[in-house]
């Protein structure tokens, strides 16, 4: 026999010492009375075995202490740690709460005699042992348990927060040292406008094609809305198009205004060829000598790169001067 035969999330091997799992107080022969009772009752070997198992047999206080007391009991001992701190980070936590997920499933399923439910069961049991997998290939799986589905949702959720949080820390530091310089040489800068989602570009484009118009569908299709269009998409990006769309562009207002061109604070971020926000990770989404991009140039957007690549590319003293290029270091 090898020394270990893995299968599924599982791993078998010989007895390597420890509690003996069948020394007293365990009674063999009640385990095997409880087995029999329940094959005579109509219950074949394999499944009676599963729920002796799951369940245990009861103490003499008549607890019972099966695999999903144990479970129960390693889940409130996790949740205990992780409250006092002792386990840390995003992909600690979650697999803490797939194993709470993949539990409350499995007992829903032991419920069920369906050839579905151990089909089911058969796709758990051979989840890859890596959590970010696991969670990945439960994506397209059906889930009896609405317990078990809500809390993968909300490992899901949890996920998107800490990844979220973790990309831009480094544009939300940024930008408090940008606006901090900023008021030290007396201007006042803010995010008047970040992230854009694909359909809120949509409702921003329509928005201003309405206010040149009203076109039916059949009038856009023969070109009667073309002039109109023409004129929205000399303003605004394209629905799916948008710097915004990445979360790292930005529109910077000054007061109760946006940063527009000649004024005091657009005249201090582009200094010294946009040193003062270079300095910080952030350059000019409309670049002196970029060429036509689309939209007419707005002064006031920027775009988040972080400082590192800035070094690395050089970008801007290339215009001014394609030998001052900045050499690029080893790491951020």
């Amino acid at each position: 026999m090898p020394p270990h035969r893995r299968h599924g999330r599982y791993r078998y091997g010989p007895w390597q010492g420890g509690p003996d799992p069948l020394a007293p107080p365990y009674d063999v022969r009640q385990a095997l009375d409880a087995l029999g009772d329940s094959v005579l009752a109509g219950e074949s070997l394999r499944d009676s075995l599963r729920e002796l198992l799951r369940q245990g047999l009861p103490d003499t206080d008549g607890r019972r202490q099966g695999l999903q007391e144990l479970l129960s009991r390693a889940m409130r001992m996790r949740r205990e740690a992780t409250r006092r701190g002792r386990l840390d980070g995003a992909v600690t936590r979650a697999a803490a709460q797939l194993d709470q997920a993949l539990a409350a499933e499995r007992e829903a399923l032991a419920e069920s005699d369906s050839d579905d439910a151990r089909f089911a069961e058969a796709q758990l049991d051979n989840l890859p042992r890596s959590t970010a997998a696991a969670i990945q290939e439960l994506s397209e799986y059906r889930w009896t348990s609405k317990e078990a589905e809500q809390i993968y949702r909300q490992i899901l959720d949890s996920l998107r927060t800490d990844v979220l949080d973790q990309q831009f820390r480094g544009l939300r530091n940024a930008l408090a040292g940008m606006r901090s310089a900023a008021a030290k040489a007396g201007h006042s800068i803010r995010a008047q406008s970040g992230y854009r989602s694909i359909s809120d570009q949509r409702s921003i484009f329509l928005r201003h094609l309405r206010e040149q118009g009203s076109f039916s569908n059949d009038q856009i299709a023969s070109g009667q809305a073309d002039r109109a269009i023409d004129h929205v998409l000399q303003l605004h990006s394209i629905p799916g198009y948008s710097r915004h769309h990445s979360g790292y562009a930005m529109d910077l207002s000054s007061g109760s205004d946006r940063v527009r061109a000649g004024t005091a604070t657009e005249v201090w971020l582009r200094g010294d060829r946009f040193a003062h926000a270079m300095a910080y990770g952030f350059l000019p989404s409309y670049p002196p000598g970029g060429g036509n991009q689309g939209p007419v140039p707005e002064a006031w957007e920027y775009t988040y790169v972080s400082t590192h690549t800035i070094r690395c590319a050089g970008w801007y003293l290339d215009l001014a001067d394609p030998a001052a290029r900045w050499s690029c270091p080893a790491g951020p």
